[in-house]
């Protein structure tokens, strides 16, 4: 017999595992808590028990416990039962004795209300300076080993002065405008919507998107117009491009939204010569490029300069637009470079420097040639990351032109076209579009980038599906990406295929 103290989800969930093995599960619960209903649907959603019946006959909800005496639990209702064991799944009170020692932190003060303030970031203690002390997982709802990952990367980052904090006080003027007024929810997530995106005058700054006619690129697109941004939609084909500045200005309601339409084919560099020049003669300002294009090819392809097909299309043709574009977005400081980049990157190990390698599947086979393109892919995006942070590097740590990446999630977009099968059984698990562009929007215009000066950074999407969103976080990278020697060595090869004289 197993007494399960607490009906919130890990406690159902625990139930739900539970009843199929044990002789009886007993699940102790606040009536005015707790709705019977909703905890027994939680139980059926749980897909272990309860497959057919609303209760099982070894499974049985009571009321909560009065006492305990000995090996007797005694209900509130006047009932007992003698259990094997039993399991707390409650709730708890934040008590660290442990950061009174040499710390000399008064526990009073630390812990107010029932929560740990003052928190930045709910990471960060506003007291103790340079984030000499920092705390994990601290926020309730989350799923706790990838939230600790990227707090741990942020911590990281600030301890070694990749990353800086703002004064103590603007540290608790944003903490008291956060718990104030809603102190329950203190130590939620912050939640991050379209809605978050600065308003800007209209037309007064300029946005370049490739890709925005589909996909996360056309969503990015839409928001980016809706706010007021004048943006460049660059893409290869010229009545794809015509419909989807149609159905944004229908979306929006706006029909002079200020869409423009410029012909880009990042697979061949020629054209993303000509696309520049095209930019030029227009005499616009730019103040940020969004690298979104990209393809995910099921075999082995090459493209017009020799090169391998999503290699040339996914970085080479990004890596030439930026750096041709590159004085322009420093003319236009505070600018941004967002590039899109995925979480396959983390696949690869590493970057095929040989040429004649590079060029060429291993073998003839159908099998081969789709394993090659599997990999070619992966390398593209770990190029695209690796392009990020040798970037950052030489931009500097002052200038005001922001360069970051981001895997925007596994998205239901026109990139998994090329898998036919395979790709059809996986949308029904992938994220909407308007949920995987929330990255895109969040790194390409949201005021913490410029605030906390963040540069050279991975983003990924927030570890919730269903609204409302958490905001995003700093990712895990392929090990690579840190390693500068290879970075400049990317570098080095890209503008040797790019047949760029010069770069920054």
């Amino acid at each position: 017999c197993v007494i399960v103290v607490g009906a919130s989800q890990s406690g159902v969930d625990i139930c739900g595992e539970l009843v199929s093995v044990a002789k009886q599960v007993i699940l102790s619960m606040k009536e005015e808590n707790n709705d019977f209903n909703f905890t027994i649907d939680c139980l059926r959603q749980s897909g272990k028990a309860l497959c057919t019946d609303y209760l099982s006959t070894n499974f049985s909800i009571v009321s909560p416990i009065e006492r305990i005496d000995n090996d007797t639990v005694f209900f509130k209702n006047q009932t007992s039962i003698k259990p094997d064991l039993i399991i707390f799944a409650t709730g708890y009170e934040y008590r660290m004795p442990f950061l009174q020692g040499k710390l000399q932190v008064d526990q009073t003060r630390l812990i107010q209300n029932r929560y740990v303030y003052p928190l930045y970031k709910q990471i960060f203690h506003a007291n103790f300076p340079n984030g000499t002390l920092s705390f994990l997982t601290i926020p309730y709802r989350i799923v706790p080993f990838p939230v600790a990952e990227c707090q741990a990367h942020i911590i990281a980052r600030v301890l070694c002065g990749k990353m800086s904090l703002p004064s103590r006080g603007e540290m608790i003027c944003e903490i008291d405008n956060l718990s104030l007024p809603h102190n329950r929810t203190y130590h939620c997530m912050p939640q991050y919507s379209f809605d978050e995106i600065p308003q800007i005058e209209p037309r007064s700054r300029v946005a370049i998107v490739t890709g925005a006619n589909e996909g996360i690129g056309k969503v990015t697109t839409r928001e980016l117009v809706r706010k007021g941004w004048y943006v460049i939609v660059a893409c290869r084909n010229a009545e794809k491009a015509q419909k989807a500045i149609d159905d944004i200005r229908r979306e929006i309601n706006m029909p002079d939204a200020p869409l423009d339409f410029i012909q880009l084919n990042l697979s061949s560099l020629m054209s993303v010569r000509k696309f520049v020049d095209e930019f030029h003669e227009r005499q616009l300002p730019l103040h940020l490029l969004i690298n979104n294009a990209g393809i995910f090819g099921s075999e082995f392809e090459l493209s017009e300069c020799g090169e391998e097909l999503q290699f040339t299309t996914n970085h080479l043709g990004h890596f030439l637009l930026t750096n041709l574009l590159l004085n322009d977005l420093r003319a236009c400081i505070p600018s941004r470079i967002v590039i899109v980049s995925s979480g396959a990157h983390l696949n690869a190990p590493n970057i095929e420097f040989d040429d004649q390698i590079r060029r060429q599947p291993h073998s003839t086979s159908t099998v081969a040639k789709f394993r090659a393109g599997l990999r070619g892919y992966s390398q593209s995006k770990l190029a695209n990351v690796m392009m990020c942070t040798e970037l950052a590097h030489r931009l500097g740590p002052e200038s005001k032109v922001y360069c970051n990446t981001l895997h925007p999630g596994v998205v239901k977009s026109a990139i998994w076209n090329n898998l036919k099968w395979s790709g059809r059984l996986m949308r029904p698990f992938m994220r909407t579009v308007d949920n995987g562009a929330m990255t895109t929007l969040y790194v390409a215009t949201h005021p913490d980038i410029e605030n906390n000066n963040i540069r050279g950074t991975y983003f990924v999407p927030s570890k919730t599906l269903p609204p409302p969103y958490c905001r995003p976080a700093i990712g895990k990278t392929n090990p690579i990406t840190n390693d500068r020697e290879q970075c400049q060595r990317l570098w080095q090869l890209s503008q040797r295929l790019t047949n760029l004289t010069s770069t920054i």
